[in-house]
């Protein structure tokens, strides 16, 4: 009996060591988080900067492709990003949110906003039987509800020894897609040592805005003119079919 106990001691002794390493830890509780959200024009922004109420700051570069960026491992608090803008976008204000310790905070998307500078475009108008072509070489574009929005084209076209230039305003009440009369169209052609303006100031003459797409900096539209050189008239030019394509 005696040799029975001493077995079944010895047994569970050496069992006691085994049973307690299958035991499981207890998981530990999380401190840190994550944020993420994307960037709307991809590449309007090129570096987020996100600073926790301590002043530890922590950066990220958005994707070239798709816009995300994240953050991960960030100790659960509030935090403020902060943007730096790529050339050609307004500057942003900052944003305020919160990590929360084992979540990933999605912020959605962050929408940059275009400064209003035409970066490139094509335009086409004709005039006396012939079509021109015309790469845009200056603009800018403040939309605005009521009658403070304004808009200002200007395209080039070069054909030997001859350059073809249209320009076209609005001053005021440019609000986007929509029709509008021109509030100044002017024409300038110049060949060797020679040049003649041809201005319209009735403001008579139709402005078609055809698509207009501020998230994506792209505006589309047509045109038509009646100009003449001089004050009180002289010679005239007829611009018909004008349409144009720029990203702003």
């Amino acid at each position: 009996m005696k040799h029975l106990f001493r077995c079944f001691l010895l047994m569970t002794v050496l069992a006691t060591p085994l049973l307690s390493g299958c035991q499981k830890d207890e998981p530990a509780t999380p401190t840190t988080g994550n944020l993420s959200s994307t960037v709307s024009p991809v590449g309007s922004i090129i570096k987020v900067t996100a600073q926790n109420s301590t002043g530890l700051s922590f950066s990220a570069t958005p994707d070239a492709a798709t816009g995300a960026f994240s953050f991960s491992g960030l100790v659960a608090g509030q935090y403020t990003l902060s943007f730096t803008m790529a050339s050609g976008y307004k500057p942003m204000a900052s944003v305020s949110t919160s990590v929360v310790a084992g979540q990933n905070t999605a912020l959605g998307t962050v929408q940059a906003t275009s400064d209003g500078i035409v970066k490139s475009g094509t335009m086409s108008w004709t005039t006396g039987g012939q079509t021109y072509t015309a790469t845009i070489t200056a603009g800018t574009i403040n939309r605005q509800v009521g009658q403070s929005g304004t808009l200002y084209i200007k395209g080039r076209s070069v054909n030997g020894n001859q350059t073809d230039e249209v320009s076209l305003r609005r001053n005021n009440g440019f609000s986007g897609v929509g029709s509008y009369t021109l509030s100044l169209a002017e024409y300038w052609r110049t060949t060797v040592g020679a040049s003649e303006v041809y201005r319209d100031r009735t403001t008579d003459n139709p402005l078609v805005i055809t698509q207009y797409d501020e998230t994506t900096g792209t505006m589309a539209g047509t045109f038509s003119f009646w100009g003449w050189t001089g004050d009180l008239g002289g010679n005239t030019i007829i611009v018909t079919n004008g349409t144009f394509s720029l990203r702003f």
